[in-house]
């Protein structure tokens, strides 16, 4: 019930607690990660031009080629949403620091993207990266994908799955 205030749930205290700390006007428990990326996959999908239609066609969203809606979901995006991937795959690249099957990074979105004609309604990462034994995109990276993304008209999302994992990652 979302009538009731911080003040009488304690769902509702933590949820306004969660939305103060990230500079948010409100915040929402989902209670799956299915649940939740469904629901972002959703609204971001929507355009500006399609509100005044009443309708959307399906749209694209990219992801991490590990990331849960590839490996666990059992393509709920496609079934729930009607949203297909575009798919970041690092698994032939080696970091500077010599690490194999690195996160995500800015120069993967821009070489996938750049050229892409149909650009993905959104992005999403995930931090940490689960599958890959908890690696983090580095913070420079997370900025400057957050302004590819904005410059090119893409919704990004970042899975707050584990976000206080990652803020110990991040300092």
């Amino acid at each position: 019930d979302f009538t009731i205030d911080a003040k009488s749930s304690y769902l509702r205290k933590f949820e306004a607690e969660v939305a103060r700390d990230f500079g948010k006007e409100d915040a929402v428990f989902m209670p799956s990660g299915i649940m939740a990326q469904n629901i972002a996959l959703l609204i971001h999908s929507k355009r500006e031009e399609d509100k005044d239609r009443g309708f959307h066609e399906p749209r694209s969203f990219a992801c991490h080629h590990s990331s849960h809606l590839m490996l666990w979901e059992q393509e709920s995006y496609s079934k729930l949403v009607g949203m297909r991937p575009l798919v970041v795959d690092t698994t032939t690249t080696t970091a500077e620091n010599g690490i194999h099957v690195p996160p995500m990074r800015l120069s993967d979105v821009e070489s996938m993207l750049i050229n892409e004609d149909n650009k993905p309604s959104c992005l999403l990462v995930e931090l940490p990266h689960r599958e890959l034994g908890g690696k983090l995109t580095p913070w420079e990276d997370i900025i400057g994908i957050g302004q590819f993304c904005q410059k090119y008209g893409i919704k990004y999302h970042c899975d707050g799955a584990r976000i206080f994992e990652a803020s110990a990652g991040y300092g």
